[in-house]
């Protein structure tokens, strides 16, 4: 029951000071009463063991296992106890937890709402046939794109993501994105601006992926505004490097509740929500996060500026290339 060794991790760990610890009993050098109890009980039973611990100070999960190390008659010389830092895992398990059980309703809703319409359609009034369909057809869309976020996510994750860039007009794509989702942003009370002023010039993109990204932007901009808000879409080529390389900035504003500083970072990590969701806001905590991994994929990248109470920016900046560039760097 006494210390032989104890390694600087451990130390560190379970807020152990770097003393003398050699020969002292266990009790007096750890204070961590599940520790002192695991590692008692595996000497007893001769049993080795595990459990996770809880360390206050910190906040920290380990996972402590037991072993013992015998001599060449069979009698139990020490017992080695092993700590494996698994806080994080331990999040990303709740987190998915938590995913899982957020995609099942976002998915649940939307197919509830088709199947209503699709009834309606069938056997509600002729004069709101159109209504109906535009409803479905929404639904649809939005059903279409969480799967979409959920398949991307699984081929990341599998490095089977493929990025086929062709020359898009951006400004056509940014003009179909606000017409569908204009009846939506009405029906919310919120204006849906679009800010594109002239023609962009052409950039270098998935074209499916382009419609995604802002597809995501603009939902989550129209789910976090107020009635009587506004939400917008602007763009504009930024100043060339030194190198001659040019940027197009395509950002999506919106004046909603806005991001706390200190979340400002986590908003594109997976399944992260933040504290400003309202209740019954829905949401799969995927969106921003494909988002970052879609602009890396294109050699671009997203950026935030957002104040509590008073809005987000999201802007996506993409590097313009011209035919010959794109090519070389496709044959490197």
């Amino acid at each position: 029951g006494r210390v032989r060794l104890i390694n600087n991790a451990a130390c560190q760990m379970l807020h152990i000071p770097p003393t003398d610890y050699q020969g002292r009993p266990l009790t007096e050098v750890i204070r961590h009463q599940g520790i002192v109890t695991l590692i008692g009980d595996t000497l007893n039973s001769r049993q080795e063991g595990a459990k996770e611990i809880s360390v206050e100070e910190d906040k920290r999960i380990y996972k402590a296992e037991t072993t013992l190390i015998t001599g060449d008659n069979g009698d139990i010389q020490n017992a080695v106890a092993i700590f494996n830092d698994i806080t994080e895992l331990r999040q990303v398990e709740r987190m998915k937890t938590a995913f899982v059980s957020t995609v099942s309703h976002e998915l649940r809703t939307p197919l509830a709402v088709i199947k209503l319409y699709a009834t309606l359609a069938r056997k509600g009034r002729p004069e709101k046939q159109q209504h109906y369909l535009q409803t479905i057809e929404q639904e649809t869309h939005r059903l279409e794109t969480m799967v979409e976020n959920i398949l991307d996510l699984t081929r990341m994750d599998r490095h089977a993501l493929r990025v086929n860039p062709e020359l898009v007009e951006p400004e056509e794509i940014i003009g179909q994105i606000l017409q569908v989702y204009q009846e939506t942003a009405q029906k919310r009370a919120i204006e849906l601006r679009n800010h594109v002023r002239g023609p962009l010039p052409s950039i270098w993109a998935d074209k499916n992926h382009l419609i995604q990204m802002l597809t995501n932007l603009v939902d989550n901009a129209l789910k976090y505004t107020p009635r009587g808000g506004q939400v917008w879409v602007a763009a504009r080529e930024l100043d060339s490097d030194p190198a001659g390389a040019g940027t197009l900035e395509i950002a999506v504003g919106d004046t909603g509740v806005g991001i706390p500083q200190e979340e400002q970072q986590q908003v594109f990590e997976r399944f992260y929500r933040g504290s400003n969701n309202a209740p019954g806001t829905t949401g799969t905590g995927l969106g921003l996060a494909i988002v970052r991994e879609l602009m890396v994929q294109h050699g671009g990248s997203v950026t935030l500026k957002s104040r509590e109470g008073e809005g987000s920016i999201f802007a996506l900046e993409f590097p313009l290339y011209d035919g010959q560039e794109l090519e070389e760097e496709d044959e490197d």
